[in-house]
């Protein structure tokens, strides 16, 4: 499992919080097919499902709730920065998953 960019965990917060993509696009200040693909992009990352998406909006599945819960309780044993090479030093942070999101 690949690391993750700060930006694609703050998003899935957001869109977590607000349980739909544009009232998060709107907080966010993106366009809501931008957000929409910025979590996708974050699942494939993870090799899971985040989230439920249907008319009414969306919700965490299982391991979005583990994420979330990690994300929420900041970096530590489960969550943490992904320590970079001094090439990538300037480029974006990067996050590694929760143990939850491996299964």
């Amino acid at each position: 499992m690949g690391g993750m960019e700060l930006r694609e965990l703050r998003a899935f917060v957001v869109v977590a919080e607000e349980g739909g993509m544009s009232a998060a696009a709107r907080r966010l200040h993106i366009s809501q097919p931008a957000l929409s693909q910025t979590v996708g992009t974050l699942e494939r990352q993870l090799e899971v499902k985040l989230l439920v998406r249907s008319s009414a909006g969306v919700r965490p599945t299982e391991a979005g709730m583990a994420l979330l819960a990690e994300a929420r309780a900041g970096p530590g044993p489960g969550l943490h920065l992904r320590s970079r090479s001094p090439s990538e030093a300037a480029g974006p942070a990067a996050v590694a998953g929760p143990p939850a999101l491996r299964q």
